[in-house]
């Protein structure tokens, strides 16, 4: 069944009232239908979402990290980060016009630095 528009309009230009037809395009009045538990209709939607989840792979960790990224994996401004690739401490990559940090890189300075204190 399809909820139309009334085929009556006024000469005002306002709508009529809504009518439900059913595929054959006869007129039912407005209260013959009936609700319908949700179980009946999506009985099977729980399965079906549980196997989309079991096949969607996790998010995908980036192993190249901008300044920006690598400052908050590190817990330190940008410009501390910065400072520390112009001191030769911290290894950049270039991409482009960008430096980009590798995750691995970021972890050896950190052992590095639990080395030394």
């Amino acid at each position: 069944m399809w909820l139309r528009e009334g085929a009556n309009r006024r000469s005002h230009g306002q709508a009529g009232p809504l009518t439900l037809t059913d595929s054959t395009g006869t007129e039912q009045p407005h209260g013959c239908f009936s609700l319908v538990a949700p179980e009946i209709l999506f009985g099977a939607f729980p399965v079906r979402l549980k196997k989309i989840v079991e096949i969607a792979p996790a998010k995908v960790q980036p192993r190249m990290l901008s300044v920006k990224e690598a400052a908050a994996y590190l817990g330190a401004t940008v410009w501390h980060v910065r400072s520390l690739v112009w001191a030769k401490k911290l290894t950049a990559l270039r991409m482009g016009h960008r430096q980009v940090f590798d995750r691995s890189d970021l972890d050896s300075f950190i052992e590095r630095l639990k080395l030394a204190s």
